[in-house]
């Protein structure tokens, strides 16, 4: 197996796969650098593999000019945050829910009551 172009300069190939043999595997895979003096323009690249000879052409863009950019560092905020974040989780009892919480405990003892006293009711007149 070999790839070949006027303008590339190939690493070597490697199997990718699980296929074993390894010379059996389907997918292959190598590391590729355009040369530093390849002139912008259409070329081709050629994979060669026993008799079987695949081909294809692709373009060398001319190179653009380097932007430098120099980094800028991100703005402090202009005002701290105070307290918890409101984030809609708690890790415990809500204070305002502690209210809600002794009316649901209530309302079902109020219940449980009200069941207990139905049942002795019915025993006692059927007695």
């Amino acid at each position: 197996m070999k790839l070949s172009s006027p303008v590339i300069t190939f690493g070597e190939l490697h199997a990718v796969g699980t296929e074993q043999p390894l010379e059996t595997a389907y997918v292959y895979q190598t590391l590729a650098d355009v040369n530093k003096n390849a002139k912008p323009g259409t070329y081709t690249v050629t994979f060669l593999c026993g008799k079987a000879k695949l081909a294809q052409s692709f373009k060398v863009l001319p190179a653009k000019d380097a932007v430098v950019t120099t980094p800028t560092t991100p703005k402090q905020v202009t005002k701290v945050p105070v307290g918890a974040p409101q984030t809609g989780g708690t890790d415990g009892p809500v204070d305002d829910s502690s209210s809600g919480l002794a009316l649901a405990a209530g309302a079902m003892g109020v219940l449980a009551l009200g069941g207990a006293g139905m049942v002795l009711a019915r025993r006692r007149s059927r007695g």
